[in-house]
């Protein structure tokens, strides 16, 4: 999304839209799935992640009226060339990042 964003600065406020809406989700999958594996956790996290939601919300409500509010010169052009909406080069990177800080803190566990 944001190379996305640089390609395209016309869009800026409706790719933060975007990106804050797909957080929303993310919040009420995580609240979904530790509903599942442990019910007695929500009574404990309900009230966080409903402000956390109710932010986002507020959030991207604000950026998406900001979108509507600057004049129209954004086009959509259909390009004959699809791109992959998967991008494996940051992923590699973000999980070697992962690995690499995963294996200083076990050496740190074990030396410390």
């Amino acid at each position: 999304m944001t190379s996305k964003s640089h390609d395209n600065t016309g869009n800026t406020y409706a790719y933060i839209a975007a990106t804050l809406i797909a957080s929303m989700i993310m919040c009420v999958r995580v609240i979904i799935v530790a509903g599942f594996i442990n019910p007695h956790i929500l009574s404990v996290i309900i009230f966080p992640a409903s402000m956390i939601l109710f932010g986002l919300g507020i959030s991207a409500w604000y950026y998406f009226l900001k979108d509507k509010k600057i004049p129209s010169k954004k086009q959509v052009a259909i390009e004959d060339q699809y791109e992959s909406p998967f991008e494996l080069v940051p992923a590699i990177k973000f999980a070697l990042i992962i690995v690499v800080v995963k294996f200083f803190g076990g050496l740190g566990l074990i030396y410390f």
